[in-house]
């Protein structure tokens, strides 16, 4: 229960799962990372930077799930919530 405030450096190798519940989950990525992501909130709205691209359009009918790429796609990144949102940003 509660929110969670992640920050991730640069990795070559990233193989990260997340989980939460009653509570915000706050990803912060560095540029460099490289990795697909599958977000999944159960409760929660998306909230991503508008420079991180992925694979769902607005108008889809998936308003639990958010896949996408940063950089090459090296690395893996879940993220899953209930009761909880999910931002995304990158570091400036």
């Amino acid at each position: 229960d509660g929110d969670l405030d992640i920050s991730l450096h640069k990795s070559s190798d990233l193989d990260i799962d997340i989980e939460g519940a009653d509570g915000d989950v706050t990803l912060t990525l560095d540029k460099a990372v490289s990795a697909r992501f599958d977000l999944r909130t159960d409760g929660g709205d998306f909230d991503i930077a508008r420079s991180i691209r992925t694979d769902q359009d607005d108008d889809e009918d998936e308003d639990d799930r958010r896949t996408g790429r940063l950089g090459s796609g090296q690395g893996t990144i879940r993220v899953s919530v209930d009761d909880g949102g999910i931002s995304l940003a990158l570091k400036r």
